[in-house]
């Protein structure tokens, strides 16, 4: 039986030209099939607080061993532009997101198909999903 994880997007959008740019398709749920999770990994980005997540898959049954990745952008901001110093979490709070996410992918909710993530606190600041691409 499939399972899967939820992550939910408040305020989706991405970086574009001029700026963040609204995407409300990403808002709300987004399932990912927990068997096919292979690695979640906080990204740094060479001495700059990170801000991305992402969560690696497997597509095995296509013949092939495809791998894809999920890449999810948080932000202590719930609105707005999500890449702003003030709005990363810490690297501890991304340790603390890991901890979180694979918690989800190991919950055995009794009849539970589905489990949603939730984000820890960075001190007393609520962080968020702001964007998820499958590259």
């Amino acid at each position: 039986m499939a399972r899967f994880i939820n992550l939910i997007v408040v305020n989706g959008g991405s970086s574009g030209e001029g700026g963040f740019v609204a995407d409300p398709s990403m808002d709300g749920d987004n399932l990912i099939n927990d068997n096919l999770i292979t690695l979640v990994k906080p990204l740094t980005i060479a001495g700059l607080s990170a801000n991305e997540i992402q969560i690696l898959v497997s597509f095995l049954d296509s013949g092939a061993g495809d791998i894809a990745k999920y890449t999810l952008k948080v932000s202590k901001a719930q609105s707005g532009d999500p890449d702003g110093a003030s709005n990363k979490p810490s690297a501890e709070w991304m340790a603390a997101a890991k901890k979180a996410i694979s918690a989800a992918i190991s919950s055995n909710s009794p009849g539970g198909r589905r489990t949603t993530v939730s984000l820890p606190k960075d001190g007393t600041e609520q962080v968020y999903f702001r964007s998820i691409t499958l590259n």
